[in-house]
């Protein structure tokens, strides 16, 4: 995030119009803007707001030491105040956003789509994006998998950016011709405010099963969250999941001019599946529309991915594309990177990397495969919990696995500062010995196990990490990918 002392000026009048500014320090003639202080290099200017977890203003001297050439500072305070190179803003915290907009100029017409819920919302947004450039509309993408134009992503490390890069990635996509950007809105982002400041045109929601206690504290709270995105004033339209029963929950706080359109198998939505039919490489669907019943044919396995594709379609028909054409423009949708992501085949198992890690998305997950399954395969799921999260869904899991799936293999996921082992035996506490389960904490082992175990008739799902590029073992991340441990276990098969 790189601006001149110009722009920062401007954008701070903008802002705070009103205020009386102090004359600036001397700054250099680019700026990066910081709000770590551990990426802080001399000149940079240190943004210091209070956080979730720690508050920035406690590192502003250690901010100074590194040759910060300004520190942007919170303060309750009514009246900006300069005290030798932090200058106090009234209430930056709650700004930040606004901040962006002008330091990055966000033009006013940018057409962005939000899109909330548990499972889906990377899928979702790549739907989105991906239809809209096949019908003619050039488009971004922010969320899990990174940022930029579809295929051209960037890795980004939040779901949500923090209110400052957000702008700035929103800048930047304008600046590159974008004109729709597609953006995962997590819970965390909507209940810390980072999109106040983001136009959004439409909202969408996906689901909602047990994901983020260790932060919400409660499903209640995190439907609430989540609920937030559909009570902003400049809505024009929501798109729901009809099937999820908290559904009627998001839409209860939308304006009554705001347009809704859902989705799902109720005789109420807007697009109904009426018939599905899964094989080999995709599937099939009979959908009742507006315009009479058409028949939907897919290259992506799993019933969840149509409705993830559903949800996009209904998005783009909210905002006047023709349906005939959307309904093309699906049939040729490529997988997103690590969602449901096939391999092998033929004389080998077939291998599908998942980044299911939660209880509902590993069911979806495998109840999605059981339904591709020939009569002779069996279904294997290869799964670990990730450390520092919630610990209540580790046994939740298991009872998942062992319910759908023939063979399990526990495994690693990323333990970051907790024991391996001990998040290895809080899953095995769901287990009730209906099936064989194998524990192998190295996750390259475990696949190796799997791949070469299995029959060619078998259907394997490594599923929690899906497009991640790494493994984080006591707070250092190694590189480390699932698809191309499985390409190895692969290419390895039938050798001594």
């Amino acid at each position: 995030m790189t601006i001149c002392p110009d722009q920062l000026w401007k954008a701070l009048h903008h802002v705070w119009p009103s205020a009386k500014l102090p004359a600036l320090p001397d700054l250099p003639q680019q700026l990066s803007l910081r709000t770590d202080s551990r990426a802080l290099a001399a000149g940079d200017v240190f943004v210091a707001v209070p956080g979730s977890q720690r508050d920035g203003r406690e590192y502003i001297e250690q901010a100074l030491a590194k040759g910060a050439s300004l520190v942007l500072a919170h303060t309750k305070d009514s009246d900006i105040g300069l005290e030798e190179r932090v200058l106090f803003l009234p209430h930056l915290s709650l700004r930040l956003g606004e901040l962006g907009r002008a330091l990055f100029d966000v033009p006013r017409g940018l057409e962005v789509i939000a899109v909330t819920g548990t499972n889906g919302k990377s899928s979702v947004t790549h739907y989105v994006a991906e239809l809209s450039e096949q019908l003619g509309t050039q488009a971004g993408v922010i969320g899990t998998l990174g940022v930029g134009r579809p295929g051209k992503l960037l890795e980004s490390g939040l779901t949500t950016p923090g209110p400052l890069a957000l702008q700035a990635t929103l800048g930047e996509l304008a600046r590159q011709g974008v004109k729709r950007v597609a953006l995962e809105a997590s819970s965390h982002a909507l209940d810390q405010q980072r999109l106040d400041a983001v136009d959004v045109n439409v909202a969408v929601f996906t689901n909602l099963t047990r994901d983020h206690l260790d932060y919400h504290g409660s499903m209640a709270a995190y439907a609430a969250a989540k609920a937030k995105l559909f009570r902003r004033t400049e809505l024009s339209l929501a798109v729901v999941n009809g099937d999820d029963p908290l559904a009627k929950l998001m839409l209860a706080g939308c304006d009554s001019d705001v347009r809704v359109l859902a989705t799902g198998t109720d005789e109420a939505v807007t697009l109904r599946v009426l018939d599905w039919q899964p094989h080999a490489l995709g599937q099939q669907a009979l959908i009742a529309t507006p315009e009479g019943e058409k028949v939907l044919r897919l290259g992506l396995v799993g019933r969840f991915n149509l409705d993830n594709v559903l949800l996009a379609m209904a998005v783009l028909y909210g905002l006047g594309e023709p349906l005939d054409a959307i309904f093309e423009a699906a049939a040729v949708l490529s997988p997103v990177p690590g969602r449901m992501a096939c391999y092998g085949g033929d004389n080998a198992p077939s291998v599908v990397v998942d980044y299911a890690h939660t209880p509902d998305a590993l069911q979806s997950a495998l109840g999605a495969l059981r339904a591709h399954l020939g009569s002779q395969g069996k279904l294997w799921c290869l799964f670990g919990c990730g450390g520092e999260r919630d610990t209540g869904k580790r046994a939740e899991m298991a009872k998942v696995a062992e319910q759908l799936a023939d063979h399990v293999v526990v495994t690693d996921d990323n333990p970051r500062s907790e024991s391996a082992e001990q998040i290895r035996q809080q899953i095995h506490a769901g287990f009730a010995g209906s099936v064989p389960v194998d524990d192998r904490g190295d996750r390259r082992q475990a696949i190796l196990y799997a791949v070469h175990q299995a029959a060619p008739d078998d259907v394997i799902l490594v599923a929690g990490k899906g497009h991640e590029t790494y493994q984080e073992i006591d707070g250092v991340r190694h590189p480390y990918q699932d698809d191309e441990q499985v390409l190895h276990a692969l290419a390895t098969r039938g050798t001594p």
